[in-house]
């Protein structure tokens, strides 16, 4: 599934350790256990960036190429979409009226 403007759900509860990021979704009871890179990319699912404006801003951050990132930030969008962690900002406004 391809998201123009991924939106993390405002639900859910964030906690960071020492290793990883725990994602609390509370309203489908789920934990998730994700690496601070998947986090980061989940992070910035504000529904502010497309996936394209994510990975340019993951390449920055990381300093790995563009076009080895790309790939895969738009792999994590999709299966965060997939775990209903991330909706469009566009059909969120919709179905929110």
């Amino acid at each position: 599934m391809v998201l123009s403007l991924p939106r993390r759900h405002a639900d859910l509860e964030i906690e960071k350790t020492a290793h990883n990021v725990i994602v609390v979704d509370r309203a489908r009871d789920y934990v998730h256990t994700l690496s601070t890179h998947e986090a980061e990319v989940l992070e910035q699912c504000d529904g502010k960036h497309t996936c394209d404006e994510i990975a340019q801003l993951v390449s920055q951050q990381t300093h790995v190429p563009y076009d080895r990132v790309a790939a895969e930030v738009a792999h994590l969008v999709a299966a965060f979409a997939d775990l209903a962690l991330v909706e469009s900002a566009g059909t969120a406004a919709l179905t929110s009226h």
